[in-house]
């Protein structure tokens, strides 16, 4: 019994899901979880206070190389977006309900100055596309792009059909 448990807390921390409240990697002032940093990149307002991270219902994932992602973004989708060169992905989410959109958070490997940074903002955000910048746990630049879209919406599917080819053109 303690090896099975021994085992489910790994794998929570293999999938990102820390121990509790306040664990893993966003802890101190000023950090903001990936989920929130899509909120209020979308919203344009703080995101409540009460979220902590992880989407709370249900999320079916599936494994795509050495990590889980969720299960509704396709794997072409997943390719494109890998094989961009310039950038290192961070997280990613298909989107869930008007609270939890979907977004992709990346890096840019050849680290942009403000200037440069707010230039590829600039450019990112295009129609319902929004885009956003910010200093991640490494002291470094994170980049999201992200829109008021969920798995199941009209839009959803040609919004991630079309992201990599937005991404490349625009950093």
């Amino acid at each position: 019994m303690t090896n099975d448990y021994l085992k489910y807390l790994k794998e929570q921390v293999r999938m990102g899901r820390g121990l509790g409240k306040g664990s893993g990697r966003f802890q101190g002032p000023g950090k903001k979880n990936a989920p929130c940093f899509a909120y209020e990149t979308v919203y344009n307002k703080p995101c409540p206070q009460s979220r902590y991270g992880r989407y709370p219902g249900k999320v079916k994932e599936k494994p795509w190389g050495e990590y889980y992602v969720d299960e509704h973004l396709d794997d072409k989708w997943l390719k494109e977006l890998n094989s961009i060169n310039k950038i290192e992905i961070r997280s990613m989410c298909e989107g869930h309900d008007k609270d939890w959109v979907s977004y992709i958070i990346f890096r840019i490997k050849k680290e942009p100055d403000d200037d440069e940074a707010n230039k590829i903002i600039k450019r990112l955000n295009k129609g319902i596309t929004k885009a956003a910048y910010n200093i991640g746990n490494m002291g470094r630049r994170r980049f999201i792009v992200t829109a008021k879209l969920w798995y199941g919406q009209p839009d959803w599917e040609h919004w991630w059909d079309t992201l990599a080819d937005h991404i490349k053109k625009n950093i």
